[in-house]
């Protein structure tokens, strides 16, 4: 979720906005690249993780819990699939070990 200006709202590993009923149809992959000063870094290392960090278990909601804001940018470009939990690294691994074609 995003803002009008291109800020991020929320992310999560399940669609969202998730009204049983309705939808709006549209649905983002989030892709992450990320540049941050050392000083935010610094400061990010020593916050706690947050309870929706733990719940959804992506670290950027530390941030945006903290108000820090993060930009988002739009693209239709297809992208490959990511590396993401532990169920996709194995499947990564077997993949490479040749034990799927």
């Amino acid at each position: 979720m995003l803002t009008s200006d291109g800020q991020a709202l929320y992310f999560s590993r399940a669609p969202i906005p998730g009204h049983p009923e309705h939808h709006l149809g549209l649905h983002f992959r989030h892709i992450g690249l990320y540049a941050y000063r050392a000083e935010f870094l610094r400061d990010f290392s020593q916050w706690a993780p947050t309870a929706l960090e733990q719940f959804e278990r992506l670290e950027q909601l530390r941030a945006l819990d903290h108000h820090v804001w993060i930009q988002v940018a739009v693209t239709d470009h297809s992208i490959p699939p990511g590396v993401d939990t532990e169920a996709d690294l194995t499947a990564v691994r077997k993949h490479l070990d040749g034990s799927i074609v």
